[in-house]
């Protein structure tokens, strides 16, 4: 809570600063201590302009927006009754084996980098484009046959995992044999999801940002200087749900044409191997593309400390306010691992998306082309569109629910240099 009211102050605080910006490695045109030479980053006049770039270590989190949703369950289904005579009865103790929320988990520190280069005109005018890209956040969890503190059920029916899909085509019948039973039928644990021996899921977050943003300058004295901001942005979230199903089937001996007789493998305890292929693993996945285009306005403040005999020192703190349209699309499929058959659901949606970023941070000016900084940055966009719930258990429309109005945050540190040519 405290985290929260300290972010809320800050961005009252900076929007209540004139309107202005700093431009990125262009602050280098600061009145700074002149160095006779600096290399090949040296040049006669920095006041008549000219081409700029930096490039910044990223260190950042994002929300992710994934709600518990209960998905697999310890036990199976006696479809026949075959098994214990009472066809459609549950046999285990329907304990929760999987959930959505366990790819949620604790938001995730990504590294990134945001690339920026930029040209400043004579009159203080500059224009940059920048790229900001962060490293896939990715999370995963499994269940397989041995249950919490090995409660695996008098008959070892606990060792099963069973999911509530239905609608389920015959291509996904799985294994014909589940359960080593006397009287089990052959299709008595019909379908895949119904006593499986392992299920994982995945979860994968992608962001990017490019941006064109020229910067006007307002105001400067000798300690204080800002500027205007106002470009075209682009944003692109991307998110991955993917559950995987492993149905393991009895071994059987087989016997050809002439009579003979194939005993199942054994792997190098002497156990059985089951039987698990393409045909026997059922996946699912759950794709949700943010597209947001739109046009930032911000400001910028940049306060001089001092000089010191290694540079110059400063402050600074921007903040951007953004509106953008967000195209949305959603994806979710149900398909066998090999691909002979698939159930896809696509929609497409699009909202208006406000959103806002800020960043405070130092400065260090140790020669006229050299730029060091060091901030912390957060990026806040309502209105987007996420699947809280990734999951709908209805292979014949596979249609999970697309929410919109979900607020997103990006926060972290940005260390990097800027050079000006």
């Amino acid at each position: 809570m405290r985290t929260r009211l300290f972010k809320y102050l800050l961005v009252a605080v900076m929007a209540a600063l004139p309107l202005l910006a700093w431009p990125a490695a262009a602050s280098a045109q600061s009145e700074v201590i002149p160095r006779p030479f600096v290399g090949p980053l040296s040049h006669p006049r920095y006041e008549d302009g000219g081409w700029y770039t930096a490039i910044e270590f990223l260190y950042m989190k994002q929300r992710n927006l994934t709600k518990s949703q209960p998905l697999v369950f310890r036990g199976f289904v006696d479809v026949d009754g075959s098994i214990t005579g009472v066809t459609g009865t549950f046999v285990g103790n329907n304990s929760v084996a999987l959930d959505a929320n366990q790819v949620a988990g604790a938001q995730s520190w990504e590294p990134g980098f945001n690339l920026t280069l930029g040209y400043r005109f004579e009159n203080g005018l500059a224009l940059q484009a920048s790229w900001w890209h962060l490293a896939d956040v990715r999370s995963s969890a499994a269940a397989s046959i041995i249950a919490p503190n090995y409660q695996n059920g008098a008959s070892l029916e606990n060792t099963f995992l069973f999911s509530p899909v239905y609608n389920v085509p015959p291509q996904f019948a799985g294994n014909a044999y589940n359960v080593s039973s006397p009287n089990a039928n052959a299709g008595a644990t019909w379908g895949i999801w119904n006593a499986a021996s392992v299920s994982q899921i995945s979860f994968v977050q992608r962001f990017d940002m490019v941006d064109l943003l020229a910067r006007i300058p307002v105001m400067q004295t000798d300690n204080y200087r800002s500027y205007g901001i106002f470009g075209p942005r682009g944003i692109v979230m991307w998110e991955r749900f993917k559950w995987r199903t492993v149905d393991v089937g009895l071994p059987t001996a087989t016997i050809d044409a002439n009579g003979n007789i194939t005993l199942p493998a054994v792997d190098s305890t002497g156990f059985a191997v089951g039987n698990a292929g393409g045909n026997t693993i059922g996946d699912y996945n759950n794709v949700v593309s943010n597209r947001l285009y739109g046009l930032v306005v911000g400001c910028g403040n940049e306060f001089r400390l001092g000089d010191t005999p290694v540079g110059t020192f400063s402050i600074f703190a921007d903040l951007n306010l953004g509106l953008y349209v967000d195209f949305v699309k959603g994806r979710a499929r149900y398909q066998l691992e090999d691909r002979s058959i698939s159930y896809t659901y696509a929609r497409n949606m699009f909202t208006l998306a406000p959103g806002f970023d800020t960043r405070v941070g130092f400065q260090w000016y140790i020669y006229e082309a050299i730029t060091i900084r060091l901030g912390y940055n957060y990026i806040g966009l309502f209105n987007t569109v996420a699947s809280p719930n990734p999951v709908d258990f209805n292979i014949g429309s596979a249609r999970p629910n697309y929410v919109k109005s979900q607020f997103r945050s990006f926060e972290g540190l940005e260390f990097g240099v800027g050079l000006v040519w």
